[in-house]
């Protein structure tokens, strides 16, 4: 947990631009005005700066505007500074008395008796949730957008200091809108997946985690070295990582399109060994495939599969590696014919 804090001062113009973009981003930008924000956030390090310190500042002001010893300090910066930014009078009252805080006041927040940290909530955690066999689309607060597939399921908990994803079942693909100043993190059991703008998959198995970047970069991350400031394994388009409940972790170049056929209902397999395939198609269905053997599992199917069909499934599995199908009590079996 991140204090409350004050960093170096920025000049008054940068400052003021600031607050400026601050009050605007709490009314809500445009798509086009969003990206020139982030344009001048990227021409400085004391752009970055100014911007989360007029953020505290705001933060502040929207907690204790009221209190005698803000009052003073909003009624000085008005009176004190002439009228520039283009603001309505309410917004730009809001702006100075954060440019207030963030100058000779800016002591006064870290004084408070119980300093509110930047990773607290700025509204309650939102859960979302599937069923089997159900999928679904979450348009997020700041334009970012998740699809989760069958049976998953996340915490959705945006503060002051990053964009925050808990994945804490099943499998997501995350579509991140570009935001410099706060970043996109998705923790996946004991991984943290931080990434800007960019379009990538997490996928919770068997204790493991995979991340596959279909767009952009991501970096990867034990949530212990996160901690510690670690800065982790940064990958590129293509590129799949998994981290094993070990602490193990390789990262090789996959197809990242076939392991996000799901999203149009679809799964595909490769060479696969068939008690692999058994149970990702098991996902999606309540009617379990089930293998009578160990021959049949060790078998190897290829294809392209649609999900929520187990009984297709496995008629053409039967077919394509020569197995014996049956029905035995609610369940699919897929067996070697001498077994």
């Amino acid at each position: 947990m991140r204090p409350f804090r004050t960093i170096g001062r920025p000049s008054s113009s940068v400052a003021e631009t600031a607050a400026q973009w601050v009050i605007e981003e709490r009314a809500g930008l445009s798509v086009r005005r969003s990206a020139t924000l982030d344009a001048w956030l990227e021409e400085s390090l004391d752009h970055q700066t100014a911007f989360e310190q007029a953020r505290l500042a705001d933060e502040a002001m929207g907690r204790h505007g009221a209190e005698p010893e803000m009052m003073v300090l909003r009624e000085a910066a008005l009176g004190a500074r002439p009228v520039r930014l283009g603001l309505p009078p309410i917004l730009m009252a809001a702006a100075f008395g954060g440019l207030a805080l963030m100058g000779a006041g800016g002591l006064w927040a870290i004084q408070r008796p119980t300093p509110v940290p930047s990773d607290a909530p700025v509204q309650p955690a939102d859960i979302y949730q599937t069923a089997i066999g159900e999928r679904s689309t979450i348009s997020l607060p700041d334009g970012s957008v998740a699809t989760l597939n069958t049976s998953s399921r996340m915490e959705v908990a945006y503060t002051a200091g990053e964009r925050r994803i808990r994945l804490l079942d099943g499998q997501a693909v995350f579509t991140v809108a570009h935001r410099r100043s706060r970043p996109f993190r998705v923790y996946a059991r004991d991984r943290v997946i931080t990434a800007t703008g960019t379009q990538f998959e997490v996928l919770i198995s068997q204790g493991a985690v995979r991340v596959a970047l279909m767009e952009g970069t991501v970096r990867v991350t034990a949530a212990t070295a996160a901690a510690a400031g670690a800065p982790g394994e940064t990958l590129a388009p293509g590129e799949v990582l998994v981290g094993e409940a070990d602490g193990r972790v390789r990262i090789q170049s996959e197809n990242v399109a076939r392991l996000t056929d799901w999203r149009s209902g679809l799964v595909s397999f490769e060479e696969t060994p068939l008690d692999q395939a058994v149970a990702e198609i098991n996902r999606y269905s309540r009617t379990p495939v089930v293998l009578g053997d160990a021959r049949a599992a060790r078998r190897r199917l290829s294809g392209t599969f649609r999900t929520g069909e187990p009984e297709r499934f496995a008629r053409t599995a039967g077919e394509v590696l020569s197995l014996d199908v049956s029905s035995e009590d609610g369940t699919i079996v897929l067996s070697s014919p001498d077994s």
